[in-house]
């Protein structure tokens, strides 16, 4: 039986390492189909960034629901900080779930590594961010409920870019198996990926610089992993969870008995129902 259970986590250190199976797996099921169709964006390739307008990367894609609550989510797309992009077959998907719930999507662009930059990467998102701030009520939006949400590597981007965005506010974040503690990315393929992303050239130097330790956003937080995620372990969501609780910051926890990484990347995986039930549940919660 499944189990999506909301609950605070003991102290636990992120020491797990990616395997590169699981990238390879989660590559797999980001090729194969949905499974379903999936809405169409309202508005698409929206710049948000006028100075680097001539980037593909920069840009947003709006998913505006036919019944609007009001609420958004500004939803950062995942990617290992190397690939994918706003239109990948996950933001669709999520996306057409929120407005399915009368929820409004902004699916975020940014650059990435081979392309800009982590850092170049870190200022779209930010810039996109504002730009929704700024916009939402021209879109039938209100600027008081607006949620930030990731996916993976882009759970850490959306962190780290609302601290340099702190005239934005959000009502709530959520990560989905988000990565929050680059220093468990030390061997191999990791090894390399860590020295591409900011301040995090040394394993000394990686944790003080991950979104563990510098992108704790004030707001609530929902981590929703499971625990079967070999490629951001579910220690990362045990030590975000622990830092948040030391720091006395609001957090909620959905733990996933058996659910791999990339939820969203088929329409049949029997662990999203759950994670959307907790995903609307919080969101609704956090507005009150």
């Amino acid at each position: 039986m499944l189990a999506a259970v909301m609950t605070r986590t003991p102290t636990h250190q992120a020491t797990t390492s990616p395997r590169l199976g699981a990238a390879l797996y989660a590559l797999y099921y980001l090729a194969i189909p949905l499974g379903r169709k999936t809405s169409a964006p309202t508005h698409v390739d929206l710049l948000t960034h006028p100075e680097v307008s001539r980037h593909k990367d920069a840009a947003v894609d709006l998913y505006l629901p036919a019944t609007p609550t009001g609420a958004s989510v500004v939803l950062v797309h995942g990617g290992g900080f190397v690939v994918g992009s706003r239109k990948m077959k996950p933001v669709r998907h999520l996306a057409t779930l929120l407005a399915d719930a009368g929820i409004a999507t902004v699916a975020v662009g940014y650059r990435m590594v081979g392309s800009g930059g982590v850092t170049a990467g870190l200022e779209d998102v930010a810039a996109a961010m504002r730009w929704w701030q700024s916009n939402a009520t021209a879109h039938g939006m209100s600027p008081d409920r607006i949620h930030l949400l990731g996916f993976s590597a882009g759970c850490a981007m959306s962190l780290l870019a609302a601290q340099s965005a702190p005239d934005v506010s959000f009502q709530s974040a959520v990560s989905l198996y988000g990565l929050f503690d680059w220093s468990a990315l030390n061997s191999g393929p990791a090894g390399w990926l860590r020295g591409q992303l900011p301040g995090a050239a040394t394993p000394e130097s990686a944790r003080s610089s991950s979104p563990i330790e510098a992108g704790q956003v004030p707001c609530p937080l929902l981590l929703i992993h499971g625990t079967a995620d070999h490629l951001t372990p579910v220690d990362q969501a045990h030590a975000m969870a622990a830092e948040r609780e030391t720091r006395g910051l609001p957090t909620e926890f959905c733990l996933l008995e058996g659910a791999g990484h990339g939820l969203f990347n088929r329409a049949d995986n029997p662990h999203v129902p759950p994670a959307m039930d907790a995903l609307l549940a919080f969101l609704g919660s956090s507005a009150h």
